[in-house]
């Protein structure tokens, strides 16, 4: 540090520069070393550098470290402090550190105790019996020189300014509320805590700092504010009820801090500046994009009425060139059909007028009657071909100027193709129907559902009802019944591989019998699987036949009951076609050697009937009573089988009778009785015909 001139320098005397003054440089201060110790405690001391290094000399180099801690002399009303209410107490005003207080080190309490100590030691006093101030100081030491104890101490030093800054503060805001924020940032576990900052600090900086502090995590404790030591109780019991009454008490005294905490943050983002420049920010940003949306919208939505417009005027421009197109089409059209009429009336005025070049002799109404509808049909079979049209007129023109007979020949041979032409169509239509009709029968074939033979659904009616429902596998079982039952007893593996039925199938089958027409249908189907198929062919085999000839009155006679006639004369007959017509059931029977006995009984003709009463033969027919014949004639058999078919079982459930009288009033000249006589023989005949064929 350079030094002023004395006083007495004046302007005239000589002066010498020596050397020049260097440049100012920054250098770096860091709170550590001997020299900082020594700023420190001259500031403590305030004494100025000469003086701290004469009482340094003065002290010697034995002199002991304590000394560096300036001894302040005690107030009196704190050496008149009372030991018993040491909890009342300000430990750091007692050992000296009032000015350091929590920012004190370990040592600097260290050596701030020694030194009090030996102050005021009672040995070192001439009353020993004063040592009221001694025991505050081990009081203090014993909390301040305890991490623990401190830190429960510093948790509620008195000296901390716990108070919020008011709402409306006089002075800078950073200043005034980053003071508050200091303070309380000793309390907090993690470090370093952020500083407020200043207006010129970045919107991360400060978001990041109002966070932290939102989330401010404290390790004050209130111990030291506890009214009732727990050591003080009796019993474990009271000890424990001491703690759980002090704990109250803290946790309290917490919830009470962090809400003073909150409303500190609170407050200061109510405040701050820069929270409020930040939002008018937003508020500008948020206008900007949705201006910059409504921008958008509006931009697109021009866009659009644009390319709407573009679309509208684009399909105008297309409708106007496709009604001009189809304006001159239909001029075209119309110019071409006043030059077909003029061509076929140019075509028909040429023959005409040579009498569409017949002979002379073959001129009249009728030939040119025709001649015209060929020419008519020519020119239809042109249709809009003009050029052709033209080509067939100017072909009879060139052939008429050679002769009439060539121009005859001209019209001709395209009246020739025309035929040939329509011959050729029908027969390609006819044949595209044909092939139209075999692949549709094709098609239906092949994808025509299986179908169930009676005897099948016989079977599927019975596999359901011997397996119920809540059996184990039921359709699988039912329909492996209804393979192994639903065929012929000579079925081949081929039949039974073609009529194979899967559960599926059975289950499809039994759904469909279930509809409105399931009843009637199952009724048919059950009769159709015990009678069979209907046969109305009677086989006829080569073996000679027994023929009665009885002499009967008429048809209409034998309607009544006419009285027995006389035996009639058995007459063997050579066998011959008969009508397919069942015997009666009431017919007297004679075998016949020659016949086979799986033949059906044969009939005769209506005018020859089988006797009532037949002769015994030697020995191998017995006596029989005279049995009354029915006569049933080919127009009676067919006119029962077409009853039968016209009133099924089915629709007559309820009153089966009804259907025997509808029958019988169909048959003519029959009644019920006899009706059910003959249903009842041709059942029994078709069966012994069955039994026969299936041995």
């Amino acid at each position: 540090m350079l030094l002023l001139p004395p006083p007495s320098l004046s302007d005239d005397a000589e002066s010498h520069v020596f050397c020049g003054i260097a440049p100012a440089r920054p250098v770096p201060l860091e709170p550590v070393g001997l020299a900082f110790l020594a700023q420190l405690r001259r500031r403590r001391k305030s004494a100025s550098a000469s003086e701290d290094s004469l009482l340094k000399l003065l002290r010697g180099e034995g002199a002991d470290a304590e000394d560096d801690i300036d001894d302040v002399p005690e107030a009196p009303e704190l050496l008149a402090l009372d030991p018993l209410e040491w909890k009342t107490q300000d430990h750091y005003r007692v050992l000296g550190l009032e000015t350091f207080r929590w920012k004190a080190s370990d040592d600097e309490v260290r050596r701030a105790y020694r030194r009090k100590a030996l102050k005021h030691h009672p040995d070192k006093k001439s009353d020993r019996s004063d040592d009221s101030f001694f025991k505050c100081i081990q009081k203090a030491w014993e909390v301040v020189g305890d991490p623990v104890k401190r830190r429960q101490w510093d948790s509620v030093d008195p000296m901390f300014e716990d108070s919020i800054p008011p709402a409306k503060p006089k002075g800078n805001f950073y200043k005034v509320y980053g003071k508050a924020f200091e303070n309380n940032a000793r309390f907090s576990k993690v470090q370093p805590v952020p500083q407020l900052g200043d207006a010129s600090t970045s919107r991360d900086e400060v978001e990041s700092f109002y966070d932290f502090w939102f989330n401010f995590d404290s390790w004050r404790t209130f111990e030291a504010y506890d009214e009732e030591d727990p050591e003080k109780g009796e019993s474990r019991e009271e000890k424990r009820w001491i703690e759980r009454q002090n704990k109250v008490v803290r946790l309290k005294m917490k919830k009470d801090d962090n809400a003073r905490l909150s409303r500190l943050v609170e407050q200061a983002m109510k405040l701050d500046p820069r929270l409020a420049a930040f939002k008018e920010q937003d508020r500008l940003a948020k206008e900007a994009r949705k201006k910059e949306r409504e921008d958008a919208q509006r931009r697109q939505v021009e866009e659009a009425k644009a390319v709407e417009e573009a679309v509208k005027r684009e399909k105008e421009r297309l409708e106007e060139a496709e009604k001009a197109k189809s304006d001159a089409a239909k001029k075209d059209r119309e110019a071409r059909k006043k030059l077909l009429r003029k061509e076929r009336k140019a075509l028909r005025d040429l023959l005409v007028a040579a009498n569409y070049h017949l002979q002379s002799s073959d001129v009249n109404d009728v030939n040119l009657a025709i001649e015209s509808g060929r020419l008519e049909e020519i020119l239809e079979n042109f249709g809009d071909n003009l050029a052709g049209i033209s080509t067939f007129r100017a072909e009879v023109t060139k052939a008429a100027t050679v002769g009439s007979e060539e121009a005859r020949l001209a019209v001709e041979g395209e009246y020739g193709k025309l035929q040939s032409g329509k011959n050729a169509a029908k027969e390609k239509q006819e044949f595209l129907r044909v092939e139209a009709v075999r692949l549709a029968k094709e098609k239906q074939e092949k994808g025509k559902e299986a179908l169930w033979s009676p005897k099948e659904l016989a079977a599927l009616i019975t596999g359901v009802k011997v397996y119920p429902g809540g059996t184990i596998s039921r359709w699988e079982k039912i329909a492996s019944y209804v393979n192994m039952h639903g065929g012929e007893d000579d079925e081949d593996d081929k039949s039974k591989k073609k009529r194979f039925k899967r559960p599926d199938d059975c289950i499809k089958r039994s759904n469909d019998l279930k509809n409105a027409d399931a009843p009637q249908q199952i009724e048919k189907e059950k009769l159709q699987a015990v009678a069979g198929p209907t046969k109305h062919d009677i086989e006829i085999k080569d073996a000679p036949t027994v023929r009665y000839e009885v002499d009967l009155p008429s048809p209409a006679l034998n309607a009544a009951a006419p009285p027995p006639a006389p035996p009639a004369k058995v007459t063997p007959a050579p066998a011959a076609p008969v009508e397919k017509t069942a015997a009666p059931a009431k017919a007297a029977k004679v075998p016949s050697q020659n016949a086979p006995p799986a033949s059906l009984p044969q009939t005769v003709p209506s005018e020859a009937v089988e006797a009532p009463k037949q002769p015994q033969a030697t020995s191998a027919l017995s006596s029989a009573a005279p049995v009354e014949a029915t006569v049933w004639s080919a127009a009676s058999q067919q006119a029962l089988e077409s009853a039968l078919r016209a009133h099924p079982a089915s629709k007559y459930a309820d009153n089966p009778n009804e259907r025997w009288k509808n029958i019988a009033q169909a048959v003519q000249g029959k009644t019920v009785k006899e009706v059910k006589a003959r249903v009842k023989e041709l059942a029994e005949l078709a069966k012994r015909k069955r039994d026969v064929g299936s041995k």
